[in-house]
Parts: structure tokens; sequence; C-alpha cells
């Protein structure tokens, strides 16, 4: 957030304020705060009371939830979560107390529903704004939660994960595919005479036949390689001494916008590429992190508003197709309590003890 959203409280109506509530809300939830922003945020709400009780408002959205029927589908299992505390992490913004709750028909509830879509609206806003544009600029892409299998015009055949998109041209000496977001696993058919490449954030992965993966992360995109070998060369215009890796079955690499790839340890392979037979799995991993992979599935975004269960492990296997129940599963285990609205978006916050 800038400085551009500090509008005096007497200059913005009741829906306006109420938007800019939501939007710094959304914001503060996402992996991509700033210390910066976080210190905008709080400067906001401390320069007004009709701030703060606008931001409380919003936040009240979870807790007047609790009244609502829990979805959850029966039988939710395959995950088990490590019972130890969590590394201590403060949030940016203290607790704030619900200011008021409300069913559905009464004042309050009418005022909070309108508030909770509106959250959901930005944070969808702000995850398929960008997925759009990749879509529409390539050749075959995904929607989130669906997978598809493309044969290209040399018979080799691409799996695109989630929310992928690829462009593909081989009108020139290569069979060139760029990977403009999310993650595909390729099977090539082999021809000495046409290396096969595949290009991600300004580097390039090349063979000739073999089977491998890319994904393409928001901060870094990993290659991993089931079958064969692959070399996957620096960005155009990199200095460096050797001009990338060598992979062979088994192997890993990974890159960051700008660098050079390196070998990365401790990657399982079947792991990486689970999603293949439509599972996910989680090793130890924190809570936080096992919810940005379901989103990658899930329609509607999930929200996870404690920082301290933000840092719970999670150890399971997901079934990519139904990340609801994987949500499910994981409330059994932990002290989450999952909120849904309107079968859309999904609120994760800390079960009362």
């Amino acid at each position: 957030m800038t400085s551009d959203h500090r509008t005096a409280p007497d200059a913005l109506g009741q829906e306006a304020l109420d938007e800019e509530a939501a939007r710094r809300l959304v914001r503060l939830q996402s992996d991509a705060v700033t210390d910066a922003e976080r210190r905008d945020i709080d400067a906001w709400l401390a320069a007004s009371p009709d701030h703060r009780a606008a931001f409380d408002g919003l936040r009240a959205v979870w807790s007047a939830l609790d009244g609502m029927p829990d979805p959850r589908p029966a039988g939710a299992a395959g995950v088990a979560a490590a019972a130890s505390a969590p590394a201590a992490s403060a949030p940016a913004v203290g607790p704030l107390p619900p200011r008021r709750r409300g069913s559905a028909g009464s004042p309050a509830g009418r005022r909070l529903a309108p508030l909770a879509l509106l959250a959901a609206s930005l944070a969808a806003a702000a995850v398929f704004g960008p997925a759009m544009l990749d879509r529409l600029g390539s050749d075959y892409s995904t929607a989130s939660g669906e997978r598809r299998v493309v044969t290209l015009a040399d018979g080799s055949q691409v799996q695109l994960n989630t929310d992928s998109a690829i462009s593909v041209d081989f009108s020139g000496p290569s069979r060139r595919v760029t990977l403009r977001r999310g993650e595909a696993f390729f099977s090539v058919t082999a021809d000495r005479g046409r290396p096969f490449e595949v290009t991600a954030m300004g580097a390039v992965t090349r063979v000739v036949g073999t089977r491998f993966a890319v994904r393409r992360m928001d901060e870094a995109t990993r290659v991993v390689v089931e079958e064969g070998i692959v070399e996957v060369h620096c960005p155009a215009g990199i200095a460096a001494s050797e001009d990338g890796v060598r992979l062979t079955a088994g192997e890993t690499a990974r890159y960051e916008p700008g660098t050079c790839p390196t070998r990365e340890s401790g990657v399982s392979v079947a792991r990486a590429t689970a999603w293949r037979d439509g599972r996910v799995v989680f090793d130890d991993r924190s809570l936080r992190e096992v919810v940005g992979e379901l989103n990658r599935y899930r329609p509607g975004p999930i929200i996870l508003l404690d920082a301290e269960l933000a840092q719970r492990r999670v150890t399971g296997v997901f079934d990519i197709r139904d990340p609801d129940r994987a949500l499910s599963a994981i409330e059994q285990v932990l002290p989450v309590s999952v909120h849904r609205i309107a079968g859309y978006l999904a609120v994760l916050t800390k079960r009362p003890s």
C-alpha cells in the first residue's frame, strides 16, 4: 500500500471506506505484503476511529460466519499434522476482537455479507488478473482445478497442471515451447535434428527426447527430470563460468529470474509430479505452504487469517480434485476453523480453545 490511499475520513463515503478497509485486509493476508505496507496499514488504522471501525467490521465477518452450517463432506482423511508448537510469529496488526456479530437477516449481518463478498472479489482479482492475460497470449491453457493433455505436432505430449499456459512455436530449427505460467510435464518425441526447448523466466531447458517437468512459481522455476537427460541453460545475457546445468533422471534444478540454474537437492521427482495422478504430497510443510499449494487447485481463494497458525506443520496426501475435502481433513487435526462463503471463499481461523 502506498500513501496515496490515505484519504481523510470525511472525504470517504461509508461504501468507499469499507472498500478501502477490505483492500488493506486482503493485502495484509498476502504472502507478498512488505514491511512498508504493514507500517502503512498501521498508520491508516491509527489515523481515524472510522478507519479502525471499518477494519474491525470486516474482521468481524469471520466471526459472524460461526453460525453458518458447515458443509464439510464426511470421511475426510489422509492427513497427519505434527503436534509440535509452532515457531513464534508476531502479526503486523495485533488481534482485533470482533466489533459486532449478526445473523444474515440482522442489520449487522446484512452489512457484513457485502464486505465478505468484496474481500472475495478483491482476492480473486489479484489472483486471476495476471492469469487471464497469460491465457489470452497462449496456445494452450488450463483454469484453476483443471488439468489437460495436449499432443503437439511432432507427437510430443504436454500435460498441463492447474492454472497453466504455454505457447508453441515449431516454425524454426528448434521445437520451442514457452511456459507462461503454471506447470507442465513433457514427454518429448526424439528428434536429434530438432532439439525441444522449454523457456520459462528467460532460461531455456533443452532436450532431444525425454520426460521432464517444469514449474514456474512466483519467485522461481523448478525443472525435474523423470527420464533421460536435459540441459537447463542460463538466460541470455547472463555472464557465468558455466552455461547452466546438465540433469539426469531423478535430478532437479531451480533458478530465479535473471539467474543461472543450480542443482537442487532434497526434491523427490515422484512427489513433485504426483499431480499427474491427481495427488499433492506434503511432508512436514507449514500450513501456509499447504494453503498456498491448495489455492492452485481451488476455484475460490483460501485465506489464512492467523500468523501463528500458519507455522503449524502438516504431513499428508490430498486429492487435488477436492481441495475442500483437504481443508476439512486439516480442520480435524489442527486447531483450525474453516468458514466457507457462498461456496467460493474459504477462510481459515484459529479454533477457539
